[in-house]
């Protein structure tokens, strides 16, 4: 049989490691622009400024990079038991009909972690600017210590979303937005790309003065 991939403790494992990767991805490529000498294709995908523009792609970024690595981790992991034995495998093959479904289970399964990735990075990178202004707009100032913090509650927003769809949706209502979670995730890519050094006239794209 499959291995559960919708256990608990198998998502977390995916949301824990998720967690850890992006907050410590995301820590070192708000010094990455200067450590590669303000090179201009690196600050497409790393921070150029303190704007809270540039400051998304702490999160955007990496959570995009480690959902791409775990693509081939979770493609082996899922279905592997039947892998493992050459001759069940063999066996069980024998009726097409079984083979079809089980492949396209499979398929499913691995969406449904990709696509809940995609929605969490999308929901968890605007948390970020809501956070910030959130916080500056009652506080009237900004504090170094809470600035910092709200990374990682963006983070933690991103990947318990995701955790909590994974154990609570149904893989059919994951799919159906598939697709449209890909083009807004390429849409927020391009747009990082595009406006890093040609940025618009908003306050969201202007550094702390």
């Amino acid at each position: 049989m499959f291995i559960e991939c919708d256990d608990k403790k198998f998502y977390k494992r995916y949301i824990v490691t998720g967690f850890l990767f992006v907050g410590i991805l995301g820590t070192l490529f708000h010094f990455v622009y200067d450590w590669c000498r303000q090179a201009r294709l690196i600050g497409l995908f790393v921070p150029v400024n303190e704007s809270t523009w540039e400051h998304m792609k702490l999160l955007f970024i990496p959570m995009l990079i480690y959902i791409t690595i775990c693509f081939q981790y979770v493609k082996k992991k899922v279905g592997c038991k039947y892998v493992s034995d050459k001759n069940s495998m063999k066996i069980f093959y024998k009726d097409s009909k079984i083979s079809v479904n089980v492949k396209n289970e499979k398929n499913n399964e691995i969406c449904k972690i990709i696509y809940t990735g995609l929605l969490g990075n999308i929901v968890g990178t605007w948390s970020i600017p809501f956070l910030f202004y959130g916080y500056k707009g009652i506080l009237g100032f900004e504090v170094a210590w809470i600035d910092i913090s709200t990374f990682f509650i963006a983070v933690f927003i991103a990947f318990g979303l995701q955790y909590h769809i994974l154990i609570n949706s149904h893989k059919k209502q994951t799919m159906n937005c598939g697709k449209i979670l890909l083009i807004v995730n390429l849409i927020q890519f391009i747009s990082f790309v595009l406006l890093t050094y040609h940025p618009l006239g908003f306050g969201i794209f202007v550094g702390p003065v």
